[in-house]
């Protein structure tokens, strides 16, 4: 048993004593030794092992009787009134007894001695001590079983009835499975024997029903040993964590809404980073790296002015101020990449929690679509000026006959102003003796083709004047009447105006780009070009064609959410590509410029579209030769690197992995220090290198050179080295940027010098060989001239006696001896 729970037992409010089937004492607690300061019980020193019949514990009373009841199997409670205590105090004592069975073998008994009223001093003082040891046992658990080796319960806490279903009656009748429904009960039975069998405190989790409630506790099994050290009881203490329980749900599930969350920010080209309250950057997700081109190991625990430099201290503090009246607070900035191109952000702060200590900050990369609205504005603004400045009287009318729009060369023809115009009905304009002659009924002109006829209009000052008309129907998804488009050119000037309405017409109709105008997801009009992006053989094919018909099965949920977001009015792009569909099912990657404007209460949905699948591809083989050309950089051993001119001073914006090779050096290291390279020259380099280094950077037409030199690497070896360096410099000869490819050389150099060495060797060897070969000459030209000298006068001098010619031959036979000895000493 935990020493802890040992320790609670013993100093329970209640005195307990055991004892086996021959009726010796096993186990008493402290409160049982303590019957004898206060109530004047005996209490032997030798208890443990003593007879419970051989001394009467309890000399006021008897309970001899009651002891061999228990050993019958019979329980006993029995109340003594009015006990008078050593300090001469009165109390009621109750005193309860019960058998402990093993199977149906009586194998001892137990007897819990409780003071049900203490009067006077005594009271006072058994309360403080009762609620001292009552509190003690709660911080431990909630509620608490004691249970016998047969799992009947003996004693349970006074509480015990908030977390059960079993009336307070019933507890001690039934055994301790009968207090938990089935499954509850099975795990309790199981640990309870793990502990009685092992003799260990054993903890485990439950959870049942309480009242219609599920509660879960943490349950401890704690056994008992008597003085045997056989397990007479099994102590079961019960904590309620319910609350805890749910407070880890609670965490399991914020901990999977923060994986969700990061996984969407993670996929989004949105940018996301926190600035803690000292105004570090504490948080740097994917996109930002992208975004701002800052890595996470050089922003976090950075100050937000050294990453982004619009994020300087007075800014958040202001922004701070701003943010604790408004939740958000946005701005649009302007930044520039390496490649110094301008970027524009939209940028969105907000506090992180409650405590408005951290920043959230949100960018949004919005440089292609301010380039598209550019663009999309110059397109509107120049199709308007093309309507409102067409020699053609244009005007929209409605199913009754009321002017919707005019354009200013139908106001000026008639005289009108645009409010007058637009509160009147198309009928009003018509000559009234026309009328009285013909009839006219929009009504007529329902059909699939154009209506044209010659009509009489009467200007402001009642003037008939004779116009050619063309009316065209413009219907929703439905197919039910919008309006009418009225295209008028006055007939005395028809046949001059009718070269000019055809050019102005021809003008949308043969632009480049395809042109449509949409309302409520159907296309209304198309030009030429639209139609041939698509596929069609004429454009009055795709009148009345759904939008989302032009859309692969890949992108057709794509392009209906996105018309869904623009007919909602919500921020989207105004450009995006799709994969679109041809009329003869084939794929055309599309790109889709958007417009919209409103009449009528309708909003209509102006489209340029752009066959882009050349770009697509041109950017494909961009990317697939970007790889090639990382792959290629990052798998040789030489390393390149790029300085560029930022304000005063030229930084190192790059450089390839293979830099670690050469130098020892990372990336990163060489990236942050501009000097790092220069600083590795060797020091007896450097003074030569410097000078031409400096050369090169102040002349203002060499744009290239070529060094080497000996540096010192990382690990402090010495390696040789070839730099060659490009500049690319201003009209003015100011240097833009340097790129450099530096390669190990070390080996070449070391093989230089042993062919330097060996050249040497061979040089001494071929001198040592010509003084020798001088000196054999030398050495052999004596008895070559001897032996040259006799032999002509042996062979030419007849008057030579015998005697001379034998001294000659001998002579000769010497300096051949001579000779020959000379070559053996070789």
């Amino acid at each position: 048993m935990e020493p802890n729970t040992l320790n609670l037992i013993d100093s329970a409010p209640i005195a307990i004593l055991t004892f086996n089937k021959n009726g010796e004492i096993d186990y008493a607690n402290k409160s049982f030794a303590e019957l004898e300061l206060l109530y004047g019980f005996e209490y032997p020193a030798n208890l443990m092992g003593s007879s419970i019949f051989g001394k009467e514990l309890f000399p006021k009373f008897t309970i001899t009787t009651e002891l061999n009841d228990i050993l019958s199997g019979l329980p006993f409670e029995k109340e003594l009134n009015f006990v008078e205590t050593k300090t001469r105090g009165l109390i009621h004592l109750i005193i309860k007894g019960a058998p402990i069975f093993e199977g149906d073998e009586i194998i001892g008994g137990i007897i819990i001695i409780e003071d049900l009223k203490v009067l006077t001093k005594t009271k006072k003082e058994s309360a403080i001590r009762n609620d001292f040891i009552e509190n003690a046992i709660h911080n431990v658990s909630d509620f608490f079983l004691v249970v016998d080796r047969m799992e009947r319960i003996q004693f349970f806490s006074k509480n015990i009835l908030h977390y059960i279903n079993v009336p307070a009656n019933l507890i001690q009748s039934v055994s301790l499975g009968s207090l938990f429904d089935s499954d509850t009960s099975r795990v309790i039975k199981e640990y309870f024997d793990y502990a009685k069998k092992n003799r260990a405190v054993v903890t485990e989790k439950l959870s049942y029903e309480v009242r219609g409630n599920r509660k879960v506790f943490e349950c401890r099994f704690v056994p008992q040993e008597n003085y045997r050290k056989e397990i007479s009881f099994v102590y079961l203490f019960f904590k309620d964590i319910t609350a805890q329980e749910r407070e880890i749900d609670n965490l399991y599930k914020d901990v999977s809404k923060l994986e969700y969350y990061q996984t969407i920010t993670q996929k989004s080209s949105e940018a996301v980073f926190v600035i803690n309250d000292d105004n570090i950057i504490e948080y740097w997700d994917d996109s930002s790296e992208k975004l701002y081109e800052v890595t996470k190991e050089e922003a976090l625990g950075i100050a937000a002015r050294n990453v982004v430099s619009i994020l300087s201290d007075n800014f958040l503090d202001s922004l701070k101020s701003k943010l604790i009246d408004k939740d958000i607070h946005k701005i649009v900035l302007s930044y520039f990449d390496k490649n110094r191109e301008k970027k524009t952000y939209e940028t969105y702060f907000t506090f992180l929690d409650e405590k408005k200590k951290r920043i959230v900050v949100k960018s949004i990369d919005i440089t292609d679509k301010i380039h598209f609205e550019e663009g999309l504005k110059l397109s509107l603004k120049g199709l308007r000026d093309i309507i409102s400045k067409s020699p053609l009287m244009i005007c929209n009318i409605d199913k009754d006959g009321q002017i919707l729009f005019a354009n200013s060369t139908f106001q000026n023809i008639l005289g009108y102003t645009e409010e007058e115009l637009l509160s009147k009905s198309f009928y009003d304009l018509i000559n009234p003796t026309y009328l009285e002659n013909n009839i006219f009924d929009l009504q007529s002109f329902i059909g699939d083709e154009p209506k044209s006829l010659d009509l009489p209009l009467n200007d402001r000052t009642k003037a008939s004047k004779l116009f050619k008309s063309t009316f065209h129907i413009s219907r929703d998804n439905e197919n039910r009447i919008q309006f009418f488009s009225c295209f008028l050119t006055e007939f005395s000037e028809y046949r001059n105006n009718t070269a000019e309405s055809n050019l102005y017409l021809s003008l949308v109709d043969s632009a480049y780009d395809g042109i449509a105008l949409g309302c409520e997801g159907r296309i209304i009009i198309a030009n030429k070009s639209f139609a041939k992006i698509f596929g069609y053989d004429t454009n009055t094919e795709l009148v009345n064609k759904e939008i989302i018909e032009l859309a692969s099965n890949d992108d057709i949920i794509k392009v209906a959410e996105y018309f869904r977001l623009l007919e909602r009015k919500k921020e989207i792009p105004a450009r995006f590509d799709f994969l679109g569909k041809k009329k003869d099912g084939s794929s055309i990657h599309t790109e889709l410029s958007i417009g919209s404007f409103e009449s009528d209460n309708k909003n209509y949905v102006v489209m340029i579209a752009r066959d882009v699948t050349e770009r697509i591809r041109a950017q494909r083989a961009i990317r697939e030769s970007e790889e090639k050309y990382r792959n290629i950089t990052e798998n040789i051993d030489d390393f390149l690197f790029t300085y560029e001119r930022t304000g005063l001073a030229i930084r190192p914006i790059f450089c390839t992995s293979s830099i670690q090779k050469v130098t020892g050096y990372t990336q990163a290291e060489f990236l942050t220090d501009s000097k790092l390279f220069l600083k590795a020259i060797h020091p007896s380099d450097f003074a030569s290198i410097k000078p031409k280094l400096i050369n090169l950077m102040k002349s203002r037409i060499q744009l290239s050179g070529e060094f080497e030199f000996r540096i010192i690497n990382k690990q402090g070896n010495i390696v040789w080295v070839r730099a060659k360096i490009n500049l690319v410099r201003s009209g003015t000869g100011r240097i833009q940027k340097i790129f450099g490819l530096v390669s190990d050389v070390t080996f070449r150099k070391r093989a230089e010098e042993e062919l330097k060495k060996s050249t040497q060797n061979l040089i001494k060897l071929n001198e040592t060989k010509d003084r020798f070969i001088s000196i054999i000459s030398h050495d052999l030209r004596t008895p070559f001239s001897s032996i040259l000298g006799f032999t002509d006068l042996l062979a030419n001098d007849e008057e030579l006696t015998d005697d001379e010619r034998k001294q000659y031959v001998k002579y000769i036979q010497e300096s051949s001896r001579s000779m020959l000895a000379l070559v053996n000493s070789l």
